[in-house]
Formats: C-alpha cells, sequence, structure tokens
C-alpha cells in the first residue's frame, strides 16, 4: 500500500509545473513572434511612405506636363525660359509655417527635338520632366515625358 501512495504523490508532483527549459523556450517563441509583428509594422509603414512618394512625384510631373502643353512655341523653343524646380512632397501649409517636409524633390525640364522622321518632326519638341529625391539612404528618380507640337492646344485656349 505504502508503494501505491507513493507513486501516486510522486505522478501528481510531476504534472504540477512547467520546467525552466520549457519555460525559456515558450519566451523565445513570444518573443519572436513579437519581432516578426514589429518587423511587419516596420515594413508596411515604410511601404506606404515609398507609395505616398510616388504618388506625389507622379502629380508633380503631370502637373508640368500640362502647363508645358500651355506654352507657346516660342516660350517652348527658348530653353532658358524653363528652369528647374524643387517642389515638396506636402504643398505648403499656411497655418503652420514651420512645417518640414519629408522628401524634397530636385525637379527638371529636358526639352528635345522629337524622335520623328516624318515631316513634322521639326514642329514637335519631346519634353521630359525628371524629378530626384531622397528617402532615408536610398536615392529615387523617375520621369515622363510627352511630345508637343508647334500647333498644340495652347492656341485654342483664350
Amino acid at each position: 500500500m505504502r508503494t501505491a501512495l507513493v507513486m501516486a504523490v510522486t505522478s501528481r508532483g510531476r504534472k504540477g509545473g512547467f520546467s525552466i527549459v520549457e519555460a525559456v523556450l515558450g519566451l523565445v517563441l513570444l518573443g519572436l513572434v513579437c519581432m516578426a509583428l514589429f518587423s511587419g509594422l516596420t515594413t508596411s509603414t515604410f511601404s506606404v511612405q515609398l507609395a505616398r512618394e510616388n504618388l506625389r512625384a507622379t502629380q508633380i510631373m503631370s502637373e508640368k506636363l500640362d502647363t508645358i502643353r500651355l506654352y507657346s512655341w516660342k516660350q517652348l523653343t527658348n530653353t532658358p525660359s524653363i528652369q528647374g524646380f524643387n517642389p515638396a512632397l506636402y504643398p505648403p501649409d499656411p497655418l503652420s509655417p514651420s512645417q518640414t517636409n519629408s522628401a524634397v524633390y530636385q525637379g527638371t525640364i529636358r526639352i528635345a527635338l522629337a524622335p520623328v522622321t516624318e515631316f513634322y518632326g521639326k514642329d514637335m519638341r519631346l519634353v521630359t520632366v525628371e524629378l530626384r529625391w531622397q528617402t532615408g539612404k536610398l536615392q529615387r528618380t523617375r520621369s515622363m515625358s510627352t511630345l508637343v507640337s508647334r500647333y498644340g492646344t495652347y492656341q485654342y485656349i483664350y
């Protein structure tokens, strides 16, 4: 009887708690899960920032190209009248003039002869708007091009 009682007591004692190895392993797994969660949050935040900067760059380039389409032929062929520009990621806020932008774009506009071999090629220009900016240590560049004609839409705007 005594041996049965001793075995019952010792078997209940072993099932009562965790060993130190199990506890450490559980904490390591919990740490890995938390690290993966924060890594995912950081990556998604950085991806959203890159997408926001790309969208703003596209907006700036399309705005510049739409404006250039309204230039007269004389303004377009006189290259000193078109210079570089430095728009910000966020438009300036009139309520807080001390606002700092995380990205400032350096823009250039290049005007070249159109790569057209037809007879009307001399009456066209290829306009390329290029933006450069830095996100952290990553140097980024985007460009957009369009063809502009001597007899373009600017003559129809009044």
